[in-house]
């Protein structure tokens, strides 16, 4: 948070510190030897076990609060900053006056200003500062970046018109995303304008480079002093059309964030937010948070816990995390101890790459800043055991204490062979130490720095390695040390290998890695052995799974010293887990009481604990029930509740309705609340409130409520079979500020912030159980039979799921073979156990089978009918199912089965290029291709025309068909209307598969107006690497127009042609002045197609 805090520090305290700096002995002298005492710390050290790069240590602004005039600096503190505390970034603020107007560049301030417009002194003072200490660290051969936070754009970008304000709706930048009447109603342009020119004047004016901008400082707080608010998915959109600008302009600086503060499940909300969203990710280079206590503004507590999280969400987007603002530690020791261990956590457990305190300077000593006039505070020496001794480019490594109270970091850097340790003693006792380092080398002796109640970064001595040293009670102790020679970089290696998952249909997976070695890594995930693009983190999300995405994973991790693949871990599909939500012809009267309408939904259980645990169901449970029709979405909850007083009680509808699974709620998500005492209902992402009924009452033990939600508010339109991802939940209040909350699929009160806690929901057929996506298959005994041979065809079911009873037509050529018989398979059952008939009929024969009496319908891979088949003449066997063919499962419901195998692949037909309307005197370029194509060979079909309509121009085969090497026979032969074209492949080679495949492309030239119809000739054939002849099973067809929009004299496309037609717009053919000239498309209506196509014309621009 931005603090009331800074001051100028004087020169006379500056210059008797750095006479000396305060030291206690000297270099060569060693540290007293200390022998080992029972129980005795150990520190070890692993340098084989790397982990994140230090960028820098630092903190913001200068010698004086920014709303002072400058300078904001003198020589005395250029020094201290550089060359005694070791700074090596520095933050800074984008002034909101920079532009005070659009276009007035405001860079010296000169233009008068509203509190309103400008709460800061202005750019040139800062340029002024950071051109200085720039200048100084680059004579003292010390790297520095500065990193800059937007506290607020210029007013005039946004809806207060103010750079401050505690209205949490409107303060904020001026978005289109966000519903209002301002004109123009987006300043995102001008926003990222305004950043770039600032990272211009700062090269042009100072010298120096802005390292990295954080768009928003601590986005989720309106404040009175300059600030802005975005929600999650705002913060996410402004970042990624920022960062594409800059790359745009050519600019290197980095884009950071999301800077937020006080709940670290918030924090995580935006991390998520900003790393789920692909194009977001690529636009942010390193994520950022502050620390501060639950008020945002004290020290924050430190925790292990919160810090680990923190790191794992960077860790899962590969990006580092940098701690880029914090204070509330006293400026005594205590404070002094409490920032201390901090630091090492945030080092430790964070894994940060960078640590920026809040205020560098303030007049007076306090929590907010490390100097004040009277000179450094303890705060500042404990960041000094830190600050100076772990420079940029240094690496993290495995460092850990035998003693609790002891807290140790370690630090190697290769390139100034040095190894760096700092020890924290939490303790009240002294502490007797030996630092223990394996996985390379170790320095032969360190140098000791130390901290303390009455040290202030004294050189205590050496400690030679392997000797035991004192670390006093209270005290922090920096070692470091330099080897003989540079380390080996150590190659990454995999510590935990990813694992093998079985998910639900529509669900989530998630695959991880935990790999380590010196940085950078990257990573790589892949399935089947197969790059997923943009799948570049330590961990792998795969949403919405499916058939299409169980497979084999793995993860190539890689860096400049070498790379490893995981061992596969195999992704398996474990059904559907999730809630039915049944087709209903019958719309639920929403008044509280269930009707029958309701008796063909399943109730599921809302069984996970999120807040509490109640002592028995009695005392609280419930179910919950979902329906749907084309209007409108349905729920019933039934609930338990054994106390009746508290009219807080509600019941939670969560909805994902893309299943995106999304860390940050988007238009598509959705939570709606019910209460218990029938009050307004509450959509808290969008106030999606249009349209919603439901009603509360009251029953013997608990309450029931009925909700129905318009898919018109969600924007939703439902299909059979969708997967959408939902929750559904209910909370008890049970006074007091106590409560239980109950779900059905999460156990994460987060939930209202993270929609990929939601589990799924799928929309039913009419039935309760989600129908499995059964297969229909058709194998032959062979693909080719002499004459007076018998072959067998099995009809049967692939991936079957409660399958009770079927009705399948088998096609056949009744004048190549006979019917011998037909019975059902053993599979499927046999005598009492099944139902089962046939029936010739046009074409082939009808079969019809049911199981008797059983609980259940059978499940998996098996046949279903055998069909005994004896040839007339000799050739090929070609069998296949007829369009329509239906199973039903055990509750008597029915459903379409799903297709499988090379007898399903179809004959298609598209204008690829040119469309369906054309020119008179056009030409259509017309592909034909097949769907489904498995080891397709060669290809025998006829396409007929209108040739009185229609001029043959040519045909060729497709390079999806003839591959690289072009190695086909293709041959086109044309008739009166019609042209036959027979294309294969050769050699030894297997044939085509694909779901789309082109064949063959057919030129067609428009002779006359009108429209007429191209099809595919039926009997059109195809062959397997096999030769097996086999039928394509559906023919294709689509409509030409030919047009001509010269409908007026004289001759050629004018103003008059349009005229014309515009006149005559609205007009349907048997109206009165109705021309079928007009109508360009010759649809029955002259309309805006019609006035389009020759306005477009008269414009050149077909």
């Amino acid at each position: 948070m931005r603090r009331i805090v800074s001051r100028i520090v004087s020169c006379a305290a500056l210059a008797s510190l750095l006479v000396g700096a305060g030291l206690a002995a000297p270099a060569n002298i060693f540290a007293d030897e200390v022998a080992p005492q029972p129980g005795s710390a150990i520190v070890t050290v692993d340098k084989s076990m790397q982990y994140q790069r230090i960028e820098g240590f630092g903190g913001f602004g200068g010698n004086k609060p920014g709303w002072e005039a400058g300078p904001y600096y003198n020589d005395d503190f250029l020094n201290l900053l550089v060359d005694d505390l070791g700074l090596t970034i520095v933050r800074d603020e984008v002034v909101s006056n920079f532009e005070q107007e659009k276009g007035d560049w405001n860079i010296d301030g000169s233009l008068p200003a509203t509190s309103c417009q400008s709460q800061t002194s202005p750019l040139s003072v800062r340029i002024d500062y950071l051109k200085a200490l720039k200048q100084k660290a680059d004579a003292a051969g010390q790297p520095l970046k500065i990193i800059a936070s937007v506290w607020s754009p210029p007013y005039w970008m946004k809806y207060v018109k103010c750079i401050f304000g505690q209205d949490v709706n409107w303060n904020k930048l001026i978005m289109s995303e966000i519903p209002s009447a301002e004109n123009p109603n987006d300043y995102k342009e001008e926003y990222a304008q305004w950043l770039i020119q600032y990272v211009k004047v700062m090269k042009e004016q100072a010298g120096v480079d802005i390292y990295a901008i954080s768009v928003a400082n601590e986005p989720a707080f309106g404040e009175p002093y300059q600030s802005a608010v975005y929600t999650t998915d705002e913060l996410a959109r402004v970042i990624k059309y920022v960062g594409e600008r800059f790359k745009q302009e050519g600019l290197q600086t980095k884009i950071f964030g999301p800077e937020d503060v006080q709940t670290t499940d918030r924090i995580l909300s935006y991390m998520n937010a900003i790393g789920s969203d692909e194009g977001t990710r690529q636009q942010t280079d390193f994520f950022a948070v502050h620390g501060y206590g639950p008020d945002g503004a004290s020290a924050p507590n430190a925790n292990i816990d919160n810090w680990t999280r923190l790191n794992d969400a960077a860790n899962t987007y590969n990006k580092e995390l940098w701690m880029t603002e914090t204070s509330g530690y006293s400026p005594d020791w205590s404070g002094a101890m409490a920032l201390a261990k901090s630091i090492t956590l945030a080092l430790k457990h964070g894994k940060v790459s960078a640590w920026v305190y809040w205020s560098l300077a303030d007049h007076e000593n306090s929590e907010f800043n490390l100097i004040s006039d009277d000179g450094p505070n303890p705060n500042y020496y404990a960041s000094k055991q830190f600050y100076k001794y772990i420079r940029p480019g240094a690496v993290g490594v495995d460092s850990n204490s035998s003693d609790p109270e002891l807290l140790s970091t370690s630090f190697v850097h290769r390139e100034n062979q040095t190894l760096t340790t700092v020890l924290v003693n939490t303790g009240s006792a002294d502490k007797t130490v030996t630092l223990q380092v394996t996985g390379g080398s170790e320095p032969a002796s360190y140098q000791m720095i130390r901290s303390s109640q009455t040290e202030q970064a004294i050189e205590a001595g050496t400690v030679r390695a392997g000797q035991s040293f004192t670390v006093p009670a209270q005290s922090i102790v920096t070692l470091i040390g330099t080897t003989a020679a540079e380390d080996d970089p150590v190659p990454p290696a995999i510590r935990t290998q990813p694992v093998g998952v079985a998910a639900g249909e529509g669900g989530t997976a998630q695959f991880s890695v935990d790999a380590v070695g010196t940085p950078d890594l990257s990573f790589q995930w892949q399935r089947n052995g197969q790059d997923l693009p943009g799948e570049t983190g330590r961990k792998l999300f795969v949403k919405s799974v499916s058939e299409q995405t169980a497979g084999t994973y793995a993860v190539k991790v890689s860096s400049p010293y070498g790379s490893v693949t995981s061992d596969p871990a195999v992704l398996s599909l474990s059904g559907f887990d999730g809630i039915p939500i049944a087709r209903t012809a019958q719309a639920p009267a929403i008044d509280g009481t269930p009707d029958p309408a309701w008796d063909n939904a399943e109730a599921v259980p809302l069984a996970k604990n999120v807040i509490g645990q109640p002592s028995s169901p009695d005392e609280f449970s419930g179910t919950v029930k979902a329906m749907w029709d084309a209007d409108r979405l349905y729920y019933l909850y039934q609930i338990k509740d054994s106390t009746s007083d508290n009219p807080n009680d509600t019941t939670e509808a969560f909805l994902d309705l893309d299943n995106s699974k999304s860390q940050a709620y988007g238009a598509d998500d959705f939570q709606f609340a019910f209460r218990r005492d029938n009050g307004a209902v509450n959509e808290t992402k969008h106030n999606a409130v249009n349209g919603i009924e439901y009603k509360a009452a009251d029953t013997a033990d608990g309450y029931t409520i009925e909700a129905s939600i318009p898919w018109s508010t969600l924007g939703f339109s439902p299909e059979e079979g969708t997967i959408i991802g939902a929750d559904a939940a209910s909370d008890d209040d049970l006074g007091g500020g106590n409560r239980y909350k109950i779900a059905f699929n999460t156990t994460n009160n987060d939930i209202w912030l993270n929609p990929s806690y939601m589990g799924v929901a799928k929309l039913l057929g009419g039935s309760t159980q989600p129908a499995a996506d059964t297969k229909l298959t058709v194998d032959r005994s062979t693909v080719y039979a002499d004459a007076g041979a018998s072959m067998d065809v099995t009809v049967g079911a692939k991936d079957a799921a409660d399958l009770y009873g079927f009705d399948v037509t088998l096609q056949y050529d009744k004048d190549k073979f006979d019917l011998v018989d037909v019975s059902t398979s053993p599979d499927f059952g046999t005598g009492d156990e099944v139902y089962f008939a046939s029936q010739p009929v046009d074409g082939g024969v009808r079969l019809v089978g049911t199981l008797l009496g059983a609980d259940a319908g059978k499940t998996g891979d098996l046949a279903l009918a055998e069909v005994h088949l004896k040839a007339k003449m000799n050739g090929p066997v070609n069998a296949a199912v007829a369009s329509g063919a239906e199973w039903s499962d055990s509750g008597a419901n029915v459903h379409p089965f799903a297709w499988s195998g090379a007898a399903l692949t179809n004959v298609t037909l598209q204008s690829s290029a040119s469309g369906t309307l054309l020119d008179v005197g056009q030409t259509a370029d017309l592909e034909l291709g097949a769907a489904n194509a498995a080891d397709l060979y060669g290809f025998d079909a006829t396409l007929t025309y209108d040739a009185d309509q229609f001029e043959f121009i040519g045909a060729s085969v497709s390079d999806e068909f003839a591959g690289p090497d072009g190695s086909v026979i293709f041959d086109s032969n044309p008739s009166a209307g019609k042209v036959r074209l027979i294309g294969t492949l050769k050699g030894d080679v297997a044939g085509r598969t694909a779901d789309q495949l082109p064949l063959a492309h057919v030129q067609l030239k428009a002779k006359t107006r009108g429209k007429a119809e191209v099809s595919v000739a039926s009997g059109a054939t195809w062959t397997n690497s096999d030769s097996a002849l086999l039928p394509f099973q559906q023919t294709a067809s689509l409509q030409l127009i030919a047009a001509d929009g010269d409908v007026a004299p004289p001759a050629g496309f004018g103003i008059n042609d349009l005229a014309a037609v515009a006149k005559a717009f609205g007009l349907s053919s048997g109206s009165a002045g109705y021309w079928d000239r007009l109508d360009m498309n010759l649809d029955g209506s002259i309309d805006i197609v019609d006035i389009a196509y020759v306005a477009n014309h008269l414009l050149n621009r077909l």
